[in-house]
């Protein structure tokens, strides 16, 4: 399993994960170690919040959340990590899916 990445790290490999479905919850807790508290770091509070709800079963849509990584990374060189829009427009059809619904009209 990949190992979690500070903020101060490059983000332009593709397969580095900037989102985070809330449904994924054993893949995150395994990712930090089992630590929940390593786990609302990654997602933000209220991002750890739905996925564990989710886990627990109750009824919150299908979702997902952006790292406070991609986030901080955002704030701190001004634009978006390399391969969080491809992922974020991943995890858009998926709620589209879930949710028989048309989010994404026309988007690059």
């Amino acid at each position: 399993m990949a190992e979690l990445k500070s903020s101060s790290k490059d983000f332009s490999d593709a397969t580095y994960p900037g989102v985070y479905k809330f449904d994924e919850l054993d893949r995150m807790e395994k990712l930090v170690g089992n630590d929940w508290e390593k786990v609302r770091s990654l997602l933000g509070g209220k991002g750890a919040g739905l996925a564990r709800m989710t886990a627990l079963q109750f009824p919150v849509p299908f979702g997902f959340t952006i790292t406070t990584e991609a986030c901080t990374y955002n704030m701190k060189h001004g634009k978006r990590p390399e391969s969080l829009w491809n992922q974020v427009l991943d995890a858009l059809k998926e709620v589209e899916k879930a949710n028989s619904t048309c989010l994404i009209y026309s988007l690059p």
